[in-house]
């Protein structure tokens, strides 16, 4: 209700206490506090709901999304968000089951995200793997001796 008052210019929703998070999201994006909200899923020891793996990068994850969304695999949860089902393998818990699947929501057709978590995928939806591309910028390439002695003094004798 809300959201469709906010876009009639009808009523700031804002007011009310019942899911204040995702109505002050509708009205004016802020990114950090969708960052820490999805942080959230990180620490969380109830071990009945789904929470991201230690080693999880939660921010570099968030950034890719919000560059690459909204697209067409999306699937419309109502009037007011989309969500999205990505692979990553090893990206959090289902109690103390090792999942691969991420479901992202969005507000509908953006790239504003509300919230993201580790998901089952139980129902075998569609799904795009971003693994691969995630995957390898965060592992880093240890920098030999030799190529630290050459970077540092190899550049003095062309000077």
């Amino acid at each position: 209700m809300c959201f469709l008052k906010r876009h009639l210019n009808k009523e700031d929703c804002r007011k009310h206490k019942e899911n204040s998070y995702l109505i002050n999201q509708i009205f004016s994006y802020d990114e950090e506090k969708a960052i820490l909200h999805i942080k959230r899923h990180r620490h969380n020891l109830n071990h009945e709901v789904f929470h991201f793996a230690d080693k999880f990068p939660i921010e570099n994850v968030y950034y890719y999304f919000r560059k690459n969304l909204p697209n067409e695999k999306k699937y419309i949860n109502d009037e007011i968000t989309n969500s999205y089902i990505f692979k990553f393998i090893n990206s959090g818990h289902a109690g103390n089951k090792m999942v691969d699947f991420i479901k992202v929501i969005t507000l509908l057709d953006s790239n504003d995200i509300i919230t993201m978590y580790p998901y089952e995928n139980k129902e075998r939806r569609e799904y795009i793997d971003i693994t691969p591309e995630l995957d390898e910028p965060l592992k880093r390439k240890r920098i030999s001796q030799i190529d630290k002695f050459n970077r540092r003094y190899g550049n003095e004798k062309n000077s």
